[in-house]
């Protein structure tokens, strides 16, 4: 059974509910997060939480560990750039 978004209920029930609301509630709800929101995201009061990096070559690891669902957090790819200079 080819399953959307791995395992994760909650994913798919969050997508379900965005692809569900009409182009005028999707407007709302940006502008309510870009007033109410994103002012705290710009002066660093909310940062995300990393639960794992993997490097890019190991994207079949991270791809994994997204479908298990045991993961509460951000999974990373790094590209090896990031960590030069």
């Amino acid at each position: 059974m080819n399953r959307p978004f791995g395992r994760s209920q909650a994913a798919r029930d969050y997508f379900v509910w965005v692809v569900s609301r009409t182009s005028a509630d999707k407007a709302t709800i940006i502008n309510e997060l870009e007033q109410q929101v994103w002012p705290y995201i710009e002066r660093g009061k909310f940062k995300p939480v990393v639960y794992k990096t993997f490097a890019l070559a190991d994207a079949r690891g991270a791809h994994e560990l997204i479908d298990s669902g045991t993961h509460f957090g951000k999974i990373v790819l790094t590209t090896g750039a990031d960590l030069i200079g």
